[in-house]
């Protein structure tokens, strides 16, 4: 007898129905899961940019031997055994550099498959020593005997500390490099220019001022990211560490800043702040890339300071210290201003429209692999780098490096809203919500002025003239009161009338148009008329200028004017106690000579004081008061029993206190 295993068989028909039902369900169910899986792995890797091979996504690290071969830097490879090599590749592997770099791969797709480019580079990444922070292009790579010429390639320059220093800091590599990208980018996409350079600012660029379309653009643009790699930055210490930054630069910043003003309204002053601007500004310009741009505010002009020294007046006007919330900047001076160009974009990448995608087809130029097109275009691109091709299809078709007929950001404008139709009314949303005016595609024409004769300081931190040019340009449309000063001549009534009439009766076309101000003196149009820009001495003039940003030069300058002024004050006071005291004493000139060594050390220790509360201090004026009082005392005691020294020491104490607390508040 054939014995039947009973165990599962189902006892009738319908159980055994039920019983295969199942087994289909939980093979179909077993079956998507997989599917999904498959799926999901896939649309990840792509997501993260794995659609490139990893062999082509290199992170490659330079630093330069100091020599120069064929007009290129030598570099060499650092080791990625070395400590150098693995705190650097640790800092872009956790933080948004690692997925911006993803960007900078799919515009070298982008680009290769339109010919435009033979193969896709790694992202080489110099550190030096010097002066970095720079987008460059044209190197050379040593390996023994031999070099591996990079003619064209571009590469990022960044000091060693900073690319090894905290990441969780405002405007450490983790923000640098991005913008520094971005450089890069926006050069490799635009296309071919008709024109070399057509830059006429003298001005080197800063966050708040105006110089030209094209600078404010490119600068633009490149602070954007900076603020991209804040806003979408994954690593929480590093996102918290560098929105901790920036809170404590905004509280901090108001002292400098009054002192800052102080210094240039009261003359008689040290000048701490002045000097010391080397030390807080440049936290301040990166606290401003991010508030500003956040918040709108860069759309109101910088306020001004009417002062007897029309650098001085440039100066402060362009350092952007505070607002004029009175007063919003015109369309061309928003153009001309790379801090609004900053927030227009920041805005622009953070909006909704990162969620809108194309059809498939659209994303066929920037795919590796055409195998993959199966996949969805949310599967195969994160959102973020959605928006990013958006802008890499119209900076290659619309927006030229320098030459434009109207500017760079109307050109980008322009060319978004035509490819993108569906998205142009959330686009001028976006800027004048921002910005704070409707947009437009008119612009007039530029109407530049060429001041000769005239010494400009080019460097905000630059207040006593280490690194000057012999000219000065603006832009007649975008200029202020300040700047038609600079021409001899045009006094400040003048100057604010033509400004009240283009405020009132639109941009002017031509120069020929001042004629037409009324209550302008002919002789002063006549000026201004002939201080139109002249091209070729413009170009001849800085074809032979060398700038040469020194922070060693400008510590010379300010230390040599912080000096001065010290210098003569320590006169004045020590002019004070002679003729008032010590004349009267007559004193054999041995004890006299003593007594001004004494007060001389005394007024270095008063001055290295303030400047020491100036720099590390919240309260200065505070402990000023209490170092004095300190002083004061102690003079007391030493000299209890000697009058008149104790006399002549405390005039002096309670002078010098005095000047340098003055000179702190």
């Amino acid at each position: 007898m054939v014995k039947h295993d009973l165990k599962n068989k189902p006892s009738n028909p319908e159980s055994a129905i039920r019983h295969n039902r199942r087994i289909i369900i939980l093979i179909t169910m077993v079956a998507l899961l997989t599917l999904f899986l498959v799926r999901t792995g896939i649309s990840q890797d792509y997501i993260t940019g794995r659609f490139i091979p990893d062999s082509l996504k290199k992170v490659v690290l330079i630093q330069p031997t100091g020599e120069d071969s064929c007009g290129l830097p030598e570099m060499t490879l650092i080791p990625d055994t070395s400590e150098l090599y693995r705190t650097v590749m640790r800092n872009i592997n956790n933080s948004f550099i690692h997925e911006f770099l993803d960007l900078y791969f799919i515009a070298q797709v982008y680009l290769k498959n339109n010919n435009k480019a033979d193969a896709i580079e790694p992202a080489y990444l110099a550190l030096t020593q010097n002066q970095g922070g720079f987008a460059k292009s044209g190197f050379l790579i040593k390996q023994g005997k031999n070099h591996i010429l990079k003619e064209k390639t571009p590469y990022v320059d960044i000091v060693t500390g900073q690319a090894t220093s905290s990441p969780g800091r405002l405007m450490s590599l983790t923000q640098l490099y991005p913008h520094e990208m971005g450089h890069v980018i926006y050069r490799m996409l635009s296309p071919e220019d008709t024109a070399a350079n057509n830059t006429r600012s003298t001005d080197i660029h800063f966050f708040s001022i105006m110089t030209d379309y094209s600078t404010a653009f490119n600068e633009g643009f490149a602070e954007h990211l900076e603020n991209v790699a804040r806003l979408f930055e994954k690593n929480d210490s590093i996102r918290t560490g560098i929105f901790a930054d920036i809170n404590r630069i905004g509280k901090a910043s108001p002292r400098s800043i009054d002192g800052f003003e102080h210094d240039f309204k009261y003359p008689f002053r040290l000048g701490y702040y002045k000097a010391s601007m080397i030390n807080w500004y440049q936290k301040f310009e990166d606290y401003k890339r991010y508030a500003l741009a956040m918040n709108g505010d860069i759309r109101f002009k910088n306020a001004e300071l009417k002062l007897r020294s029309t650098e001085d007046q440039l100066s402060y006007r362009n350092s952007g210290v505070r607002l004029n919330r009175n007063e919003s900047r015109n369309l061309v001076q928003m153009l001309s201003t790379e801090g609004a160009v900053c927030a227009f974009f920041t805005h622009l990448s953070a909006s909704t429209l990162r969620e809108q995608y194309l059809d498939l087809d659209f994303y066929g130029p920037f795919l590796y692999d055409s195998a993959i097109v199966t996949l969805s275009p949310n599967e195969l691109f994160s959102p973020l780098q959605n928006q990013f091709i958006k802008y890499f299809y119209v900076l290659h078709h619309f927006v030229t490096f320098n030459n434009s007929l109207r500017s760079q950001l109307t050109d980008f404008i322009e060319g978004y809203m035509q490819t993108f139709p569906t998205e142009a009314d959330t686009v001028k949303k976006i800027f004048k919500e921002v910005l704070g005016i409707e947009y437009t595609d008119q612009l007039p024409p530029p109407v530049w002025l060429l001041i000769r004769d005239h010494s400009h300081r080019i460097l905000i931190y630059d207040l006593f003239d280490a690194i000057t040019v012999p000219v000065y340009t603006f832009d007649l449309n975008a200029g202020q009161a300040g700047d038609l000063q600079t021409i001899n001549g045009v006094s400040r009534k003048d100057a604010e009338n033509i400004i009240a009439y283009r405020e009132a009766n639109g941009f002017f076309t031509g120069l020929d148009e001042l004629n037409d101000i009324p209550g302008l003196p002919a002789e002063t149009s006549g000026k201004i008329i002939s201080a139109a820009f002249d091209k070729d001495y413009f170009e001849a003039l800085f074809s032979d200028f060398e700038v040469k940003l020194s922070i060693g030069t400008l510590v010379k300058k300010l230390s040599q004017y912080f000096l001065l002024r010290a210098f003569s004050w320590f006169i004045l006071i020590s002019g004070i106690v002679y003729f008032t005291l010590i004349k009267r004493e007559k004193q054999g000139f041995k004890r006299t000579a003593i007594f001004f060594v004494r007060l001389l050390l005394l007024w270095i220790l008063f001055m290295t004081a303030g400047l020491a509360t100036v720099v590390f201090s919240q309260q200065a004026h505070l402990i000023i008061i209490f170092f004095s009082v300190f002083l004061s005392l102690l003079t007391l005691f030493i000299y209890r029993k000697r009058k008149a020294h104790r006399f002549r020491s405390l005039i002096a104490i309670g002078a010098m206190g005095l000047v340098i607390l003055v000179s702190v508040i």
